[in-house]
């Protein structure tokens, strides 16, 4: 049909046979998947916040815990979203975060002797960024690299910036041992890289590759199979994309079990049961 009408009709036809698509994929990824065993997990870990289940470790730790879970449950909306809209590399985008995810909540609790200095870094990381940015903008003003317009531009973005002074700086010096008031690249908020952080915990999967899918890499597309469609998949990326998001869901709820009383991972048997029988629906 598509050729044979004029370009207004054309895009009318294809405008009303759109939802069908869409409907067709949802119907092919729940009926192929185990895509309703995500879905109940992630439903249970919002039960398990939101019923005040969880048992958060005292003081600074135990908001950087309620973060690291909004975190997860936002990631892991936008991976299920994804999928509903055939978007298997987009999918892959959200996987890697909830990896990093992983690795950060191990970052933070897994040692007592630690917790409390690196959910300070967690915490007080925006405001650096926030200030580092700032400063740089400052120091290229100075040098006359940039237009003085431009510090106003970042300093409308965190007003509080221009307050920052020689007690702010040494507290951050404590915490991350940079001098924050010089200009070169802040790093990250954790020590080491990202890699360092995966690799200190087992994921089961390839990071590297993974990490791939956000880019505009030949490396990434591997993941949507054989040929990269506009939407949709062949079976064995949609059905790999869900297993892998699905370990990580719950590799990541394990950890957070551990850190929060062991409550949520008793609540989650059943889910963790199905997933780890070879012949899981």
């Amino acid at each position: 049909m598509i050729g044979q009408l004029g370009p207004m009709d054309e895009f009318e036809t294809y405008l009303r046979d759109y939802p069908r698509a869409m409907s067709a994929i949802r119907d092919d990824l729940r009926r192929t998947t185990r895509i309703a065993l995500l879905d109940q997990l992630l439903i249970k870990l919002m039960f398990c916040v939101e019923a005040r289940r969880l048992t958060y470790p005292p003081g600074e730790p135990g908001e950087v815990a309620k973060e690291m879970i909004a975190k997860l449950t936002q990631e892991t909306f936008a991976f299920i979203g994804c999928m509903n809209f055939g978007s298997v590399v987009g999918a892959y985008t959200h996987i890697r975060s909830i990896h990093e995810l992983q690795a950060a909540w191990h970052y933070v609790f897994h040692d007592p002797a630690t917790v409390n200095q690196r959910s300070r870094r967690w915490r007080e990381w925006p405001r650096v960024e926030a200030y580092f940015l700032y400063r740089r903008t400052q120091l290229d003003v100075a040098a006359g690299d940039v237009e003085p317009a431009e510090l106003d531009r970042v300093v409308a973005l965190a007003p509080w910036v221009v307050h920052v002074g020689p007690t702010d700086l040494a507290e951050w010096f404590q915490i991350y041992q940079k001098d924050f008031s010089k200009k070169h690249s802040p790093g990250v908020w954790h020590e080491g890289t990202i890699s360092d952080r995966i690799r200190a915990v087992d994921t089961g999967v390839d990071y590297h590759t993974v990490s791939h899918a956000p880019h505009a890499s030949p490396v990434g597309h591997r993941l949507a199979g054989e040929r990269l469609k506009l939407v949709g998949w062949d079976p064995g990326s949609q059905t790999l994309a869900v297993e892998v998001a699905l370990g990580a869901l719950l590799q990541t709820i394990v950890r957070i079990s551990e850190s929060c009383g062991g409550v949520l991972l008793q609540f989650v048997d059943a889910e963790y049961t199905t997933f780890m029988r070879a012949d899981g629906p």
